[in-house]
């Protein structure tokens, strides 16, 4: 059952895809064809797209902080999916993996031990580690999205190519991937333990506007089970702000597991 998630799923291509050729593109967008208007929109989009990661991903998948109703859940796959980064059970696999050998040489992203010039540009993964993702990999939702992660998306593209043929929409939402895969490997940079300034919860006032309340690491990581990462009123955090929403509506529960119990 767990190979599924690894034989043929072309990690490497997408590797390639998400971290380098649609970048450049995002890049080559930005200067050649956007307005402000569109570098609004872009960057609008991003954080859209960053909330999704922070709550579902992360909060959610990786540490179970929160439960969502099964069509809330769903979305989330959805819009995982289609931000084209990495299949859900992998982004889980490699979080989980972080916490567990976190600022050691096994952590998988640690400034530590890597570059953040390599979290940022090259954070390639080498080997796998499905011990992680046993939970996963008997969840339906979680095997149908990771199987048919390519085929989703390109039918997508097909979808917006046909709304607009001129590609413009396809240029800009190429452009979108491409910031948004960025923003999630600045998470794993930015919001991580300084190596000089270890303990400090301090970060630059874009950071936590930009990264859904990523940046607050030092509170997360005492508390990886609770799903609100602020600990003080003015410590934004965008993501906690959305889950309390979704509980008061009832389309969630808060959990507030501890993240041994994937261990």
């Amino acid at each position: 059952m767990i190979s599924r998630f690894f034989k043929g799923s072309l990690e490497h291509e997408l590797f390639l895809l998400r971290c380098i050729l649609v970048p450049l593109w995002t890049v080559y967008w930005c200067f050649t064809n956007a307005t402000l208007a569109d570098l609004l929109l872009l960057y609008t989009a991003v954080a859209i797209g960053g909330l999704h990661i922070s709550m579902f991903a992360h909060r959610c998948w990786s540490h179970r902080a929160w439960k969502p109703s099964k069509w809330l859940n769903r979305y989330g796959l959805f819009m995982h999916t289609i931000g084209f980064f990495n299949f859900s059970s992998l982004w889980v696999m490699v979080h989980r993996w972080h916490h567990h050998t976190e600022d050691t040489p096994e952590d998988p992203h640690s400034p530590y031990y890597m570059p953040r010039w390599r979290i940022i540009f090259y954070p390639r993964i080498r080997k796998y580690r499905p011990e992680y993702i046993k939970d996963l990999v008997k969840d339906r939702d979680h095997v149908f999205f990771s199987r048919y992660f390519y085929h989703i998306n390109i039918a997508v593209w097909i979808v917006m190519y046909a709304i607009d043929p001129s590609m413009s929409l396809l240029g800009f939402w190429f452009a979108f991937l491409g910031a948004y895969s960025l923003k999630q490997r600045l998470i794993n940079s930015i919001g991580h333990a300084d190596p000089v300034n270890k303990g400090t919860c301090n970060r630059p006032i874009w950071a936590w506007i930009y990264l859904d309340g990523e940046p607050w690491h030092d509170n997360h990581s005492r508390e990886p089970g609770n799903w609100k990462f602020y600990k003080h009123w003015w410590q934004i955090d965008v993501s906690a702000y959305c889950i309390w929403i979704f509980t008061k509506l009832g389309w969630a529960t808060a959990t507030q597991q501890r993240f041994r119990k994937f261990q």
